[in-house]
């Protein structure tokens, strides 16, 4: 799978992760990382907070995945959830 965003693979990785599947979550890291990251550099503009930021994201996603109501926002609702971690 490319490393760019396709919503139709984000929401189906969003339901395998919904599922409690561990492999969906270590897919979903692997293809997310380098979008997330930049992202959370965007607001921290330092490397390592940055990648403390990505931590705690990937533990908060992890936990509160029951609670996106919509897969196909998964995207979007990574995003706030990155933007309110760095911010």
């Amino acid at each position: 799978m490319e490393n760019q965003f396709n919503i139709e693979y984000y929401t189906l990785l969003a339901e395998r992760i919904q599922a409690r599947d561990a492999d969906a979550f270590t897919e979903f890291y692997q293809v997310s990382y380098y979008d997330l990251y930049r992202y959370a550099y965007y607001f921290l503009k330092d490397a390592h907070l940055a990648q403390d930021a990505l931590h705690e994201i990937y533990i908060l996603v992890w936990r509160s995945i029951s609670s996106l109501k919509d897969n196909q926002m998964f995207h979007s609702w990574l995003k706030q959830i990155t933007y309110h971690v760095c911010c």
